[in-house]
């Protein structure tokens, strides 16, 4: 896979110089001053299958420091989910020079037109920073002759994205330095497959960790398919925070975390037998819709402190969804404007694309159950030796707490080895200050525990700089 990628960098190079139109484009790209924030600067990757054949265009940004020979900076792959969602959400809301400002208090309404500040640190004094938006996402764009449906399995995403990251890797120097996978939701599942994908193909690549933000790799509704009693033990931690929260709970000192520590505490396997047993069982879904229903009012599926009233004249809109949406949706082309020079495409002239439902509407499910792709990563971080961080927030109803205490006693690794961490927050718990502070805190703190490199089983050649 390098062999090619090499290849095909200095092709991508000498392609670059011939249509003038790509030239100003590059020229607008081109990094902005950011005074005392990190520099952001834009590029184009092709897309291709495992035949060489293309499959569109990537629109990549990233976080670099010019002139690097440290072999042990890592540099992060950062992927949002979705599917369909692009990578503005952890750029404005966590590691981009400019993000996003928005209220602590879920108490406080979501500005529509939220202001962007420089980011408190600079994330490229420790790393590298490249973040893919894949296609159809973002400014990247699939090419008008391949159908949709050829890119929307899980697999087929991980494969295309893995040779155009390697292709990155190359053009950069950055192959043999330790390289960590960042995903957040359906991106936590992104990240394994492609690095399944490095793996199979005895790509070299030093993968040194991953980094699943409010994973859905292991999760309470693949789970409620094969085992509805787990599953429902599984969400119980979001469904006692949340109840404590909202103070529905009697005599309860009304702290969701000390709430959701109480339910985790409990045996998993005892919790279900309670479950099966008939002791009026409810998922977190189903509480979302139940808790305060007194007062006509639903919680947030990507936050549940957030509420919207039920009324079937206007219909349903997630509280916790709706106004992040228009909020980003004002605030990406500002930025983008601001440290890219890009307000359209460069591959076709259309806008930016934040959220796409459709893509997740027509994606594929991935076969091999509820546990398949935890045990696929498993087998990834057995093989690499890289080391696992997985965040979440308290208060997520799409992934979840729960799910990724589950996650981590089903991979059963080596003390040391993997951490879950929690924060007040919904699915997007980075976008509120304080929990953005605490976890880019954590964050760095693993980048500078990494593990010196370990070469894979899989990996060939054993010196990737040869390849």
């Amino acid at each position: 896979m390098l062999r090619m990628a090499r290849m095909k960098a200095a092709q991508g190079t000498a392609r670059r110089r011939i249509p003038l139109v790509l030239l100003m484009f590059a020229m607008l790209g081109a990094a902005l001053p950011a005074g005392r924030t990190d520099r952001l600067s834009w590029e184009m990757l092709p897309a291709q299958d495992s035949q060489g054949r293309t499959l569109g265009t990537l629109v990549v940004s990233s976080i670099l420091r010019s002139g690097s020979s440290d072999a042990q900076r890592p540099t992060l792959i950062v992927f949002n989910g979705g599917p369909g969602a692009s990578s503005a959400w952890l750029q404005l809301g966590l590691l981009g020079p400019l993000q996003a400002d928005l209220p602590a208090d879920p108490a406080v309404p979501i500005p529509s037109e939220p202001r962007l500040r420089a980011a408190p640190g600079r994330i490229g004094d420790l790393a590298d920073v490249l973040f893919v938006d894949p296609l159809d996402t973002g400014f990247s764009r699939r090419a008008a002759t391949v159908e949709a449906k050829r890119l929307r399995t899980l697999d087929a995403d991980g494969d295309y994205l893995a040779r155009a990251i390697a292709l990155w890797l190359v053009r950069h120097d950055r192959v043999g330095q330790p390289v960590v996978l960042v995903g957040e939701s359906y991106g936590a599942e992104r990240a394994v497959a492609v690095a399944d994908a490095w793996q199979r193909t005895g790509a070299g690549i030093h993968l040194a960790g991953l980094v699943l933000i409010s994973q859905t790799v292991l999760n309470e509704f693949a789970l409620g398919q094969e085992d509805r009693a787990l599953a429902l033990a599984t969400g119980l931690p979001t469904v006692a925070a949340t109840a404590c929260y909202h103070r529905l709970v009697d005599g309860a000192a009304h702290d969701p975390d000390a709430c959701a520590e109480q339910a985790a505490a409990s045996d998993t396997l005892a919790t279900k037998a309670v479950f099966a047993n008939g002791s009026q069982p409810i998922s977190r879904n189903a509480y979302r819709m139940v808790a305060l229903q007194d007062r006509q009012r639903a919680l947030g599926m990507y936050d549940s402190r957030r509420t919207a009233p039920v009324d079937p004249r206007r219909g349903w809109q997630d509280p916790s969804l709706a106004p992040l949406l228009q909020a980003m949706s004002h605030a990406v082309p500002r930025y983008n404007r601001a440290l890219l020079g890009l307000m359209r495409s460069p591959v076709d002239g259309s806008a930016y694309v934040l959220y796409d439902p459709l893509i997740r509407a027509t994606w594929q499910p991935t076969p091999g159950g509820a546990y398949g792709l935890a045990d696929r990563l498993g087998t990834v971080l057995r093989t690499s030796g890289a080391r696992l961080l997985v965040a979440g927030g308290l208060f997520d109803c799409v992934g979840s707490v729960g799910a990724d205490r589950l996650l981590l006693s089903r991979l059963g690794l080596p003390p040391g080895t993997a951490s879950a961490v929690r924060y007040p927050g919904g699915h997007m718990f980075y976008l509120e200050p304080q929990n953005r502070t605490r976890f880019r805190a954590r964050l760095e703190r693993f980048l500078r525990d990494l593990a010196p490199p370990r070469p894979s089983r899989t990996d060939l050649p054993a010196s990737p700089e040869k390849a």
